[in-house]
C-alpha cells in the first residue's frame, strides 16, 4: 500500500478501493479512483452526511524551535528526543513491543543492516515494532490467509492490511468474535490522529446490537495523501521506443495500436529477442488499463451519473457496447501477436521477468514494480525509459470527465488484538499520533537528517545525494530497506509538512517524471476546495460484497475467452452469454441496491 500513490500505494497493488469495482492498479490516485471511492450504508447514512461537512483545518508548523538539522534529530535539546516527547506522551515513558505484520503484494518493507528508520522509532518513543512480511501474490491468496485469522483465531498482534471489501468484511468476523479491538475508543484519545482519519471513522463504523464499531484504523486516508505530486501507474510504454519511432505520446486506441503494430513490426527484436508488444500479468492483471479506455464515464466500470442526479450506470457487468468493443480489441490483439502468446497461463514471476528484460513495448503496472522492472531492464537495455501513456480514450467516443478533490476513504488498514494489553495499546496509538504531527512525519517520510535528507538555505528538506544513489533515485522499495516510507503507510498526513518539502520523492526519477507529466489533465481537474458529492460518500451495500467475487471470476473467465475467440462475432456472442450470466448472478438487483444506497447519502443534512 504505498502512500505516495496510494496510494494509494499502494493504488492497491493498490490498491482495491473499498465498495468500488473499479479494477485499477493499488497506486494509481487518479480522477476516476478519487472519485469512485466512497460509501455508506442505510444505518450509516447519518454518519456519512456527518463526515461530509468536516472541513480539513491545517495543523499549524510549530514555532517553538527553527526548523534545523537538530529539530528533527533526538538528540538532546531536540523537541524529538524521548526526554522531551515524555512530556507529551506519558506512554513514552514504558518500553512496550509488538510483532507488526504487514501483507505485501509486490511492494517490500525494512530489511535487516539497512534499516535504520525502526530503531530511531523505538529510541524516540519507546515502542518497538518487530516488522514480519506477509507476502502474498493475489486476492486469492490474500483471503486464504484472512480465512485461516478467522477460523483459527490466530490473529497478528497488529496487522497492517488491506482495505478492499472482503479484508474489511473478515475484521468485522474478528472483531465481533473478540479476536481483536475495537479502536474508537483508544483512537479517541489521540487527538492528532483521530483528527486526521476522522471522516474515516464515520464512514466505516458498523453498527450492531451492542453499539457502533470500528474494527480497524483507517490508514494512508483521504486527508492525508497527496493527490497531485504522485508517481501514478496504469499503463505504461516505452518512451526509448517511441523516440525510435518518431511517435508522440498516443492519445487514443487508435493511435495506441499504431504504436504496438509498429514496434512490432519496426523495432522488431532488442538484443536479439522479440519484441513482445503487450503483456498481461497473472490472471490477466492489467487487461483493465486497456478496456477501461473504452468506458465513457470516467473510465469507470460502475459509478454514478453526475449529470443526472447520480443514477447509477454499469459497463462491465452487462453486454455493454462498450465492453463488446472493449472484448473486440483485445481479441485483436491477441490473435495479431500484439498480445503476448502466454497471456493466457503467465505467472507474475513470468511477467515481471518479460519486462525486466527490455523486450515489452506496453503493459499495466504499478509504478513502483516499474521502477523495479527499469532498474532490472537496464542492465540489458541501458537506454529505457517505460513512461505511464497520457489517458488513452476510444476515438469515437471520449471519455467524460468532472472536477475531482480528495477522496474519503482509505488504502489500508491496522488491526489490533487482543493478545496486546491495553497498555501497550495505548502506547502503539501514541505513537501513532505522534506520526500524525510534523516532525513524525517528517521521521517516517524522510528518515534522519544526515543520514537521509538535510535542510536546505530555505529551511526545506531535500534527501541527500548519497541517500539517493543508495536507494536508485528514491525507488519505493530501497527506501523501504531502510524504514522510510515504509513506515509512513501507519500515517500518512502530507499537509502538514508539504510546505518544507523541497522535492517530490516519488517524481525524482526521470521516468516518474515523465509519467507526472503525462497526467497533467488530471491535476488541471483537481480541486481541494471542492466539497465532495455524494458519491464520494458510497460504500458497496451486503448484496455486492456477497456477489462480487462471482462476478469478477466470471468477467476473468469471459477475458480469456475472448483472447482466443475466432473472430468479432464469436466475440459479441461471448459478451452476451456473459451478460446473460451477470444478470443469473444478480446484477439488477446489485444496480437497484447501488442506487437506493447512493440516494440515501443526504450530504445538505446538518
Amino acid at each position: 500500500m504505498k502512500t505516495m500513490v496510494r496510494v494509494f500505494a499502494f493504488v492497491m497493488a493498490a490498491l482495491l478501493l473499498a465498495g468500488c469495482t473499479v479494477q485499477v492498479q493499488p497506486a494509481q490516485t487518479t480522477a476516476a479512483a478519487s472519485t469512485a471511492v466512497a460509501t455508506t450504508t442505510p444505518a450509516t447514512s447519518e454518519s456519512a452526511v456527518a463526515s461530509a461537512t468536516v472541513e480539513t483545518t491545517p495543523t499549524p508548523v510549530p514555532t517553538e524551535m527553527p526548523i534545523t538539522a537538530l529539530r528533527f534529530s533526538s538528540d538532546p535539546g531536540s523537541p524529538n528526543s524521548r526526554d522531551e516527547l515524555v512530556k507529551k506522551y506519558p506512554e513514552f515513558a514504558k518500553e512496550h513491543s509488538a510483532k507488526v505484520v504487514c501483507f505485501e503484494m509486490g511492494w517490500t518493507g525494512p530489511v535487516k543492516g539497512k534499516d535504520f528508520l525502526t530503531p530511531e522509532i523505538a529510541k524516540r518513543t519507546g515502542f518497538t515494532m518487530v516488522y514480519e512480511s506477509m507476502i502474498t501474490n493475489s486476492q486469492e491468496e490474500l483471503n486464504t490467509k484472512l480465512n485461516l485469522m478467522v477460523s483459527s483465531g490466530e490473529v497478528p498482534e497488529i496487522y497492517f492490511g488491506g482495505s478492499d471489501p472482503y479484508s474489511l468484511d473478515v475484521y468485522e468476523k474478528l472483531g465481533q468474535a473478540g479476536f481483536i479491538y475495537d479502536a474508537a475508543p483508544y483512537v479517541a484519545k489521540y487527538t492528532s490522529l483521530s483528527t486526521l482519519i476522522k471522516p474515516e471513522l464515520i464512514k466505516y463504523r458498523k453498527t450492531d446490537t451492542t453499539g457502533q464499531h470500528n474494527w480497524f484504523i483507517p490508514t494512508q486516508t483521504g486527508r492525508g495523501n497527496d493527490l497531485i505530486h504522485n508517481a501514478g501507474g496504469g499503463l505504461y510504454l516505452r518512451k526509448d521506443f517511441l523516440d525510435k519511432l518518431g511517435m508522440e505520446y498516443p492519445t487514443n486506441m487508435d493511435q495506441y495500436l499504431t504504436y504496438l503494430k509498429r514496434c512490432k513490426d519496426e523495432i522488431k527484436t532488442v538484443n536479439g529477442k522479440a519484441v513482445i508488444p503487450v503483456v498481461f500479468n497473472e490472471n490477466l492483471g492489467g487487461n483493465w488499463d486497456i478496456v477501461s479506455c473504452f468506458m465513457p464515464m470516467e473510465r469507470l466500470s460502475l459509478g454514478f451519473d453526475w449529470k443526472n442526479n447520480f443514477k447509477a450506470y454499469n459497463y462491465q457487468y452487462t453486454n455493454s457496447p462498450e465492453l463488446i468493443k472493449a472484448m473486440k480489441f483485445l481479441n485483436m490483439l491477441y490473435t495479431t501477436g500484439l498480445l503476448d502468446k502466454e497471456a493466457p497461463a503467465l505467472k507474475r514471476e513470468q511477467y515481471a521477468q518479460k519486462i525486466s528484460s527490455g523486450v515489452v513495448a506496453s503493459m499495466g503496472a504499478s509504478w513502483w514494480d516499474m521502477n523495479t522492472f527499469s532498474d532490472n531492464a537496464k542492465t540489458e537495455v541501458p537506454d529505457i525509459m517505460y513512461v505511464q501513456s497520457k489517458p488513452l480514450e476510444d476515438a469515437s467516443e471520449p471519455i467524460q470527465y468532472r472536477k475531482w478533490t480528495n477522496n474519503v476513504g482509505m488504502f489500508s488498514t491496522i488491526t489490533v488484538s487482543k493478545k496486546l494489553d491495553e497498555e501497550t495499546v495505548n502506547h502503539y496509538l501514541a505513537m501513532l499520533d505522534y506520526f500524525a504531527g510534523l516532525d513524525g512525519q517528517v521521521l517516517v517520510q524522510a528518515g534522519l537528517p544526515g543520514k537521509s535528507f538535510e535542510i536546505d538555505a530555505n529551511g526545506k528538506y531535500k534527501f541527500t545525494d548519497a541517500f539517493k544513489k543508495e536507494t536508485g533515485d528514491l525507488d519505493w522499495n530501497k527506501v523501504s530497506a531502510t524504514g522510510v516510507y515504509y513506515w509512513q503507510q501507519l500515517v500518512f498526513n502530507l499537509p502538514i509538512f508539504d510546505k518544507l518539502r523541497a522535492e517530490y520523492p516519488e517524481i525524482a526519477r526521470k521516468d516518474n517524471y515523465a509519467s507526472w507529466l503525462n497526467r497533467a489533465g488530471e491535476r488541471d481537474r483537481y480541486d481541494p476546495t471542492m466539497m465532495p458529492t455524494k458519491d464520494y460518500y458510497f460504500e458497496a451495500g451486503p448484496l455486492e460484497r456477497e456477489k462480487k467475487k462471482a462476478l469478477d471470476d466470471v468477467y476473468e473467465k469471459l477475458v480469456a475467452d475472448c483472447l482466443i475467440a475466432k473472430d468479432a462475432a464469436a466475440v459479441e456472442t461471448l459478451v452476451n452469454t456473459y451478460g446473460a450470466k451477470c444478470k443469473e448472478l444478480g446484477i439488477d438487483a446489485i444496480m437497484a441496491e447501488r442506487q437506493k444506497l447512493v440516494d440515501a447519502i443526504d450530504i445538505t443534512a446538518k
